[in-house]
């Protein structure tokens, strides 16, 4: 059964925040729902943590630009949140490019080292 990818009250009841990371809990669904999901449930995260859903001005870290994260990225992007990206697909250079994020590449000796390192411009990110 369909259920409208836009609708927080059904998102809420679909996704959930567990330990600061936002966990889709059916996966069944496709890429873009999927990615809205995560977007909901991030909101659900910036809102504990800093007392407000919005985005924008604040930092997001993404591994991988797949198909749900391509999205999300998409959605975060849109929202005014900057991005620091990475992943091991060349495909997703355009995609960096095209949402002006910010490029780690995984490839360097140690790529959680380059991600955890990255400071944000401002505390409150």
């Amino acid at each position: 059964m369909a259920r409208p990818a836009d609708d927080p009250a059904l998102l809420g009841s679909e996704a959930r925040a567990t330990s600061g990371l936002a966990q889709v809990v059916n996966p069944g669904y496709e890429a873009l729902t999927l990615a809205r999901l995560v977007h909901v449930d991030l909101g659900a995260v910036a809102e504990e943590a800093f007392g407000s859903s919005q985005f924008a001005g604040r930092t997001f870290g993404m591994i991988g630009l797949g198909a749900v994260g391509g999205h999300v990225a998409r959605l975060l992007n849109r929202a005014g949140a900057r991005l620091v990206v990475t992943d091991i697909a060349p495909a997703a250079h355009n995609l960096v490019e095209e949402l002006g994020a910010t490029w780690v590449d995984p490839t360097t000796p140690s790529p959680r080292r380059s991600m955890s390192s990255f400071r944000p411009p401002s505390a409150d990110c």
